[in-house]
This record gives C-alpha cells, sequence and structure tokens, in this order.
C-alpha cells in the first residue's frame, strides 16, 4: 500500500494510520457514504497520482460494505448508493471490483447486477 496516501486518507477522514491492515481497522458501515463522497472528490480534483489510490479507497468502501452486509446494517438507501458507485467507478478498480465479483455474494451479486 502507498505509505503517504495512507496518511493523507488518515488523516482527511479521521481514520487510524496503522499501515498493517489499514482497511480492516478502517472498515465502517456506517461511514459508507462518507467514502463514497471522499473517493468521488479525491476523482473529480485529480488528487490522485495512482490508480492505486482509487483501489486503496474502493477497497475500503467494500469492505465497509461486505461488513454492513455480514451485520445486516446495510439500508435500501446505502444499497443504492453503492449501486450507483459501483456502476459509475468500477473500471477506475478492476482489482477490487474483480476480488469482490469472485465472492459471489447475493448482495454483491444484487449490488452488480
Amino acid at each position: 500500500m502507498k505509505k503517504e496516501w495512507i496518511k493523507k486518507v488518515s488523516t482527511d477522514l479521521q481514520l487510524e494510520p496503522i499501515l498493517e491492515d489499514w482497511i480492516l481497522m478502517n472498515s465502517d458501515p456506517e461511514r459508507i457514504e462518507e467514502f463514497i463522497d471522499y473517493y468521488e472528490w479525491n476523482k473529480e480534483e485529480n488528487t490522485v497520482e495512482d490508480p492505486e489510490e482509487l483501489e486503496i479507497l474502493a477497497q475500503l468502501i467494500c469492505n465497509s460494505a461486505e461488513d454492513g452486509f455480514a451485520m445486516d446494517a446495510i439500508t435500501d438507501e446505502i444499497k443504492e448508493r453503492l449501486r450507483e458507485f459501483i456502476k459509475a467507478n468500477a473500471k477506475d478498480f478492476p482489482k477490487t471490483y474483480d476480488q469482490w465479483s469472485a465472492t459471489q455474494s447475493e448482495e454483491w451479486k444484487a449490488l452488480t447486477a
């Protein structure tokens, strides 16, 4: 993972700047919309210097969603926001998209249908 990017994101979003297991430590289903907003802002403002940076944010969003699905804490509104996010941006994070598609969870299938 890109150490400087992780530090920037951690500072901007007030996340734990722990590099090891950063995504697992900072996944939060209650912050999915905030994470999507941050992803979209960075993409629109061209603050991303390396495609891996978008992959990292997408991993945080997808992992947060998976945690939320496991806790049955994802509302229909959040599902729709995730669906729109994936549809509009999946081409920017192909590794993450492929990884989550391979899980074949029912929730993921519904988001990508």
